[in-house]
């Protein structure tokens, strides 16, 4: 009687197949990613400045507007603050504490806040950093490279005794 092959054989060599080539990939695919990451944040970093930039030339651009309109209250504000004068018809009732740094820069106030992007953070995993450090990248290629040409080898046949 003859014996009937299986329908379906697990082979090992798959498994060296599949580790090896998803070894490759990642080593591969993480600097590429990482590239990526930082790119991105480089991109959000310029396009907060410009933001940032066109906010302040905007401020900027309203404050000299109401000086030239002769805004009354930006006068009197500018000439208390910056010139130390009260006008004539008025009385000080209160002075304010002056410190050395107060009045020095009217545009202070005036800047916008500037939010920065987040910095990208890494995983952290071993795997990434095997694929970051150029040493281990090469080490990590090399095995990934060796288990695939062991999973390709071709399997053990045994033939079936008569």
């Amino acid at each position: 009687m003859r014996s009937r092959a299986p329908l379906f054989a697990l082979d090992p060599s798959w498994l060296f197949l599949g580790a090896g080539l998803s070894l490759v990939v990642a080593a591969a695919l993480i600097p590429a990613f990482d590239d990526l990451s930082q790119a991105r944040y480089h991109r959000d970093r310029a396009v907060a400045m410009e933001r940032y930039r066109l906010e302040r030339l905007a401020s900027y651009t309203a404050f000299l507007g109401a000086i030239e309109d002769g805004n009354q209250t930006l006068m009197r504000s500018l000439a208390s603050s910056q010139l130390n004068l009260t006008p004539t018809d008025t009385e000080l009732v209160l002075l304010p504490a002056r410190t050395a740094t107060s009045g020095d820069d009217v545009f202070t106030d005036l800047d916008p806040a500037y939010a920065a992007p987040p910095e990208p953070v890494p995983v952290g995993s071993t795997l990434e950093r095997w694929s970051l450090d150029p040493r281990t990248r090469l080490w990590l290629l090399a095995s990934g490279a060796l288990f695939t040409l062991i999973g390709v080898l071709p399997g053990v046949t045994t033939k079936p005794k008569a």
